[in-house]
């Protein structure tokens, strides 16, 4: 008989095909042991497999919400039944219906959110009775409580917990009270103490958060939203982790005295920190992040927080947003102006159309001595001053020149700006993806047109042959000086890559280097007619991947 594979090696060579649920199906069947570890990379993150199964709705759910009821205490289930719930449909999972299954298969489970409950609502029940829902939801979020050891995400439930100087036994305990649903009562050993990753809401009763943070404290990653209010329990809550690291903030308010307070009693904890709508710290907190690595923004438009209204709340709040709106703008422009981020690796601004560039740029000079950026992604929706260009390149070639830790930059193009981006092509040495917007600066060569009756052609004209003459410059610096890891290129904006210039570029990028190169166009000026010339390029190995736009 030949020697069977250890667990622990079968259960690695399992999780290489953890997308592969033919494959994992038919281990199952194999024998007991490969069975058991099976199960427990499937279960891992269940809610994964829905786009995996087809067709997804009709088979996916009903299957998973049969399984997941099978597991459901036989006391919970008459409660429910008492309340009209009749779960009965989908007990059949043995022969035996008391029977419970052969697997705890919640017990593995590393993932829930509430769109997940919602979802297992939504097949059990169908009618829509707020009551029924708001009673189910809460004993299959008690039952994942109680069945999970730990969990890597959890999003929370607006539940209420008893204190840990409490002596009673988890229950469930629902009633009406004056026309108002209250909520569960669960013992505290049954929240899951080793979780890593929570989301929760801000407005979440203080004292839930509070309790919760004294029994959990080995959150890394926190993800808040909304965060609309300044809630002690949330402060409490952050301040009781012992290796929080990654911080997400959706918000549309002010600034919050007691968050800002908690993080920058956790500065020297906090890694990552990603705001979304708006920066709701004070600028002080800001400046404590001196160990930051990843910064991520998302702001809202300048009319960001008005859309979340009706009109007639809008009308109604008027003053408020207002206020809100100063708050907003005069907050975020001074929070970003000169923070120092020694050690940040990722700046990541995808959406922020206020802070100046050379605000950016201030915090790529502050990794000079450590030179640890490996990615500045800023996009292009907000407005950009030709003369903070110059001095955003130069920061690139300062601060990530030389050594080869710079993988992934953004920059913009201006024919006047040609020494510059040589050099970052020629000292960023371990660039491997490059994103390039054409600037807009055709006024230098317009600005001596005058008087001309047909101008308008002629402007046109002029733009035509002024771009297309500096996507051929681009592109030859770009063949020409690019780094040996180069092989993604991305290019935005007004270029004209007429077929010559297209085939002119992947010769030459054919003829210096191996490496498959991945191409994205989405310029206005790209014609349909270099369709053969990719193709062609393409059954060479030159270009690995093209799209356009």
């Amino acid at each position: 008989m030949h020697p069977r594979l250890p667990y622990d090696v079968l259960e690695e060579i399992f999780k290489y095909l953890s997308e592969d649920i033919n494959s994992l199906h038919t281990f199952l069947l194999i024998n007991k042991l490969w069975c058991q570890i099976v199960i427990r990379i499937l279960w891992k993150n269940p809610w994964s497999y829905c786009s995996l199964i087809k067709p997804t709705y009709s088979t996916f759910w009903p299957l998973i919400t049969r399984t997941i009821v099978s597991m459901i205490p036989q006391d919970s289930k008459n409660y429910l039944l008492n309340h009209g719930i009749d779960i009965s449909k989908f007990q059949k999972i043995s022969k035996n219906n008391n029977k419970f299954p052969m697997f705890n298969y919640l017990s593995y489970c590393k993932y829930f959110s509430l769109r997940d409950l919602h979802r297992i609502r939504r097949e059990i029940l169908d009618v829509e009775d707020s009551y029924k829902e708001f009673i189910l939801e809460q004993v299959i979020y008690k039952l994942f409580l109680s069945n999970t050891c730990s969990l890597n995400y959890l999003e929370l439930l607006d539940i209420s917990l008893p204190s840990p100087s409490s002596s009673s036994h988890h229950h469930i305990d629902i009633s009406h009270k004056s026309d108002k649903l209250s909520r569960l009562s669960f013992a505290p050993h049954i929240f899951p103490s080793h979780i890593t990753h929570l989301e929760i809401k801000s407005h979440f009763s203080s004292s839930l958060l509070i309790t919760i943070s004294e029994y959990v404290n080995t959150l890394r990653m926190l993800t808040i939203d909304p965060c609309d209010n300044d809630n002690p329990g949330l402060s409490q809550l952050i301040k009781s982790q012992k290796c929080l690291t990654d911080l997400t903030i959706v918000s549309l308010n002010g600034v919050f005295e007691n968050l800002s307070n908690a993080i920058k009693e956790k500065a020297k904890m906090i890694k990552c920190i990603r705001f979304v709508g708006n920066v709701c710290i004070s600028s002080e907190a800001i400046y404590s992040l001196n160990e930051l690595k990843v910064l991520e923004v998302d702001l809202l438009e300048n009319n960001g927080i008005g859309s979340y209204l009706n009109f007639e709340e809008r009308e109604e709040e008027d003053d408020k947003l207002q206020q809100q709106q100063e708050i907003y703008f005069n907050n975020n422009w001074l929070l970003l102006k000169s923070p120092n981020f020694p050690q940040l690796e990722i700046l990541n601004i995808l959406y922020d159309d206020k802070t100046s560039l050379s605000n950016y740029t201030s915090i790529i000079n502050s990794t000079q001595n450590s030179k640890s950026l490996k990615k500045i992604f800023i996009n292009d929706w907000f407005t950009i001053e030709f003369n903070e260009l110059r001095p955003y390149l130069r920061s690139i070639i300062n601060n990530c020149g030389i050594c080869n830790n710079l993988k992934f930059v953004k920059i913009w193009y201006s024919r006047l700006l040609l020494p510059e981006i040589e050099d970052v092509l020629k000292k960023c040495t371990g660039l491997e993806s490059i994103v390039v917007t054409y600037y807009e600066n055709n006024n230098i060569y317009m600005d001596n047109i005058y008087n001309i009756d047909n101008r308008d052609n002629i402007m046109n004209f002029v733009e035509d042959i002024t771009n297309e003459r500096d996507t051929e410059l681009f592109l030859d610096l770009l063949s020409t000086h690019s780094p040996i890891t180069l092989n993604k290129i991305e290019l935005n904006g007004d270029w004209r890559i007429t077929k010559k210039i297209l085939h002119k570029f992947l010769e030459n990028w054919n003829s210096r280097k191996e490496l498959g190169l991945e191409m994205n166009i989405c310029a206005l000026g790209f014609f349909q007619d270099c369709s053969k010339i990719l193709k062609e390029y393409t059954d060479k190995g030159v270009l690995k991947k093209f799209s356009y736009e």
